[in-house]
């Protein structure tokens, strides 16, 4: 039996399944811009590829920007690819599929909103927050500069 075969097997003789997942599932969908010039990358933020020479989002992080504006549209243009492009791949149709109608909860180090955008927010649990969360606060107007 193949590993495919065998992750199906216990899936249904499964009472309930607890999904753990982080970057790889991202990775899984085609959404490689995080660590890597791809061209998903190349298309929305060549203006920090070319001037800072990130090579992926996540070098973004720890730039010094040359202003604060500037670094305001780096995360909102970061927002944006995650909020928009969708996945390249039907990576989350698969697992939906895989887990059937199964009690299910869904556990992610993931920031990039794709499990809740497929799964019930009730049955997913981002330890590590979600990015959704600064669009709330930028469509409130309750994005306030502190210092």
């Amino acid at each position: 039996m193949n590993k495919i075969d065998e992750l199906i097997k216990h899936v249904k003789d499964a009472d309930a399944i607890v999904v753990g997942a982080g970057s790889g599932m991202s990775r899984a969908t085609g959404l490689a811009f995080w660590y890597e010039n791809s061209p998903l990358y190349m298309d929305n933020m060549k203006y920090f590829a070319k001037k800072y020479g990130f090579k992926g989002l996540f070098q973004g992080f720890y730039n010094r920007f040359e202003s604060e504006e500037e670094h305001w549209v780096f995360l909102l243009e970061l927002y944006k690819m995650m909020n928009e492009i969708p996945p390249q791949k039907p990576t989350y149709e698969y697992l939906k599929n895989l887990i059937g109608d199964k009690p299910v909860h869904y556990v992610t180090t993931n920031q990039d909103m794709l499990f809740t955008k497929y799964f019930p927010e009730n049955e997913v649990s981002e330890i590590q927050g979600s990015w959704h969360y600064i669009l709330k606060l930028i469509s409130h107007g309750s994005v306030v500069r502190l210092g």
